[in-house]
């Protein structure tokens, strides 16, 4: 955060030192110290943003609710500080203390809230928690496997009584990977067993393509997904994808600090496993077993959004 968002966060910087140095109290706190604790608040904060109005006085029981939780855990696993410094966060950011500092922290805390979430969650850990890629979506919780039918029913209830005229969005601009490959991906919870001895045989027949013990499992696994719910891929859309996959859970290597030897690895396992018809055949032959059941997710779904 202190890299790719750092002119937000040393901007509420400045201004809770501004804030900090009205108050006896928090008034010998380092710039460090109440930075850290901005950015142990906004990590651990649970939604995308809160709508509390300085301006007007409005801060609903929702917004109270999020930053109080955010506030708890952030004291919790806070890096050795004064949890006090949580108390004047929290102070500030539900209007407990007014001034015009205190309205604009307000403001621009709301405003990285939302980008630090989706960098967070979206842009890394969708890239990083790969047990089965089709949850990994913006909206979703990738550590929440399925729900039961009484469960569904009953968020299918609320929603119709509450957003009587919302709209069901399976795929828009923002979506990791289509509908139908979902849907197909989906299938691979049906037959984890089936799955599990395929993903060894894959592995076990790529190993020649490996470099220096790279690509990493995950990533691999990663892999394996990608081409089940999106065959045929043409190699070159496989090198592209999995380049930006890799590149966004920022383990080995990322955008800004690229790792040239684990690039170029993972260039030569996809180049050469896309070339082995030993692979690329057992492929066609699990993809073509689970198409018919890919085709009836696919309809499910879209039958409900009718």
């Amino acid at each position: 955060m202190r890299q790719l968002l750092a002119a937000e966060v040393n901007r509420l910087t400045a201004i809770v030192l501004e804030i900090a140095a009205r108050y006896w109290q928090y008034r010998d706190f380092t710039s460090y110290e109440l930075q850290q604790a901005i950015v142990d608040l906004v990590v651990c904060f649970p939604v995308y943003r809160t709508y509390v109005q300085a301006e007007t006085g409005q801060v609903s029981a929702d917004d109270v609710a999020y930053i109080n939780q955010a506030a708890a855990l952030a004291r919790q696993q806070g890096d050795k500080l004064d949890p006090s410094l949580f108390d004047l966060l929290t102070d500030v950011l539900l209007l407990r203390r007014r001034g015009n500092p205190e309205s604009e922290f307000v403001m621009r805390f709301q405003q990285l809230t939302g980008p630090a979430m989706a960098k967070g969650v979206e842009d890394t850990a969708c890239y990083c928690f790969n047990r089965l890629i089709s949850l990994n979506e913006v909206g979703g919780d990738p550590g929440r496997f399925g729900l039961s039918l009484d469960e569904f029913h009953r968020a299918s209830a609320e929603s119709q009584a509450r957003w009587p005229n919302t709209m069901l969005a399976s795929s828009t601009h923002d979506t990791k990977h289509s509908e139908d490959m979902r849907a197909r991906l989906s299938v691979l919870s049906e037959i984890p067993d089936e799955w599990r001895e395929t993903v060894q045989r894959w592995s076990s027949i790529n190993e020649r393509h490996r470099r220096h013990n790279l690509p990493g499992r995950n990533i691999e696994y990663h892999f394996y997904q990608t081409l089940v719910g999106a065959w045929p891929l043409e190699l070159e859309r496989a090198l592209a994808y999995m380049d930006k996959a890799a590149r966004e859970a920022k383990v080995r290597t990322t955008w800004t600090r690229p790792n040239t030897r684990y690039d170029e690895a993972l260039e030569a396992f996809i180049t050469g496993a896309l070339n082995d018809p030993a692979f690329t055949g057992d492929v066609e032959r699990f993809v073509n077993w689970i198409t018919d059941a890919g085709y009836i997710n696919s309809l499910a779904q879209m039958l409900i959004k009718l």
